[in-house]
């Protein structure tokens, strides 16, 4: 079974916090990407961030899947 894990951790600062986003992507295929506010912060790169992080999507971006469901097809 393929499987996409994402591993975020908080450690405490004197004047804050920060937060790093790891992805550990066991899959054959496909990018990892983290976006806020449709912009792209990391495809697939450790990113950390001092301070909150708000409105952010993890997923596993898997062009030809996205390319073969726009022609009606399967990838399988």
């Amino acid at each position: 079974m393929k499987s996409f894990v994402i591993l975020a951790a908080a450690s405490p600062r004197c004047f804050g916090r920060t937060h790093k986003v790891r992805f550990n992507n066991h899959c054959d295929s496909g990018t990892p990407m983290l976006t806020q506010w449709s912009n792209a912060l990391s495809r697939g790169e450790d990113y950390t961030v001092n301070g909150p992080l708000n409105s952010a999507i993890a997923y596993l971006d898997n062009e030809r899947r996205m390319q073969l469901q726009r022609l009606g097809m399967h990838s399988d």
